[in-house]
């Protein structure tokens, strides 16, 4: 093909794709590019058409800016339609949130940030193997992860507890905490038990709360959703999971200003014997003290700390 690469962008962020531009050029990577904007009428989409599929990749430098451009828009939906999906490499230069059509349009495929992936040589790395491989990003140059790193990935951060042998997959726990209640002590009056059992399933736990109703009387749950449709409270195994490695996850929070504190709710309801004779098994739920890894017990209306977990 004629090019290596298209570059899809908006003029407003010219400065940054100049600096790919330089790392290209070193690299000797071929690229088109419209710096000046090409001439008007129709000349101008043909010609943008045609440079989509004389290359080989095409890179969306993905921004505030690009998102709101009509341009880069029918680039996109262009590049979509006519070429294999695995060609296309998102590349995120600035701290927006990619909208949720274009997040389901990348599903499946690793995009990369300015932030925690630099032009050279993580960009320009990419770039390479796609063309010497003829693959995506995504099975190619998936990093690797282990227990206490910082993950930055999809638009998902946080720190890994758990992962693969392989190291691609796994689990975070959110950056940030709060302090709430399970349940609000409103519901913990009605003594209502939702039946969220699972001991190593946070996600359905959260699922079968979510799709109540009366949702909203269940604060931590509720938090944990807030950071998008991936995050959830996890569940019991889960928090012992994150306890059993909490000094290898406190030097990447700590980089981040937050630490692991002392307890924190799982979404796991107590199921076992009744401890009062007054007790119903809507009353608890399922607390883990981080330093011991030891399992509580909880009214659910106390207000404890809460973090999200994820799956990568």
């Amino acid at each position: 093909m004629k090019y290596d690469v298209f570059i899809s962008y908006s003029r407003k962020d010219s400065a940054t794709v100049e600096h790919i531009c330089h790392a290209f050029d070193r690299a000797g990577i071929r690229y088109f590019i419209d710096r000046q904007g090409i001439a008007g009428g129709f000349e101008f989409p043909k010609v943008l058409a045609e440079a989509i599929m004389a290359s080989r990749i095409v890179l969306f430098v993905a921004s505030r800016n690009s998102y709101e451009s009509k341009y880069t828009n029918a680039e996109l939906t262009f590049a979509f339609n006519e070429k294999a999906k695995n060609t296309i490499l998102p590349y995120i230069i600035d701290g927006s949130t990619m909208p949720m059509e274009l997040r389901l349009v990348f599903s499946g495929i690793n995009w990369r940030t300015l932030e925690s992936h630099p032009i050279e040589p993580t960009l320009v790395a990419d770039v390479r193997r796609m063309l010497n491989c003829g693959v995506s990003a995504h099975s190619d140059t998936m990093r690797q992860y282990g227990v206490g790193d910082y993950y930055d990935e999809n638009g998902k951060q946080g720190v890994v507890f758990e992962v693969s042998d392989d190291g691609r997959h796994g689990q975070i726990v959110s950056l940030d905490e709060c302090r709430t209640q399970w349940c609000t002590l409103e519901q913990y009056d009605s003594e209502v038990a939702v039946g969220t059992e699972h001991r190593s399933d946070g996600s359905s736990n959260t699922n079968m709360v979510m799709s109540r109703s009366d949702r909203s009387l269940y604060p931590a749950f509720l938090w944990c959703c807030a950071k998008g449709e991936e995050w959830y409270l996890p569940a019991i195994d889960e928090v012992k999971a994150i306890a059993a490695c909490c000094k290898r996850l406190e030097r990447s929070l700590a980089e981040h200003g937050e630490a692991l504190k002392e307890w924190l709710w799982s979404s796991t309801e107590y199921g076992g014997e009744r401890r009062y004779e007054w007790d119903t098994p809507g009353y608890r739920a399922l607390l883990v003290e981080v330093t011991s890894a030891k399992v509580f017990v909880i009214d659910k209306h106390c207000n404890y700390h809460v973090r999200a977990v994820a799956r990568f």
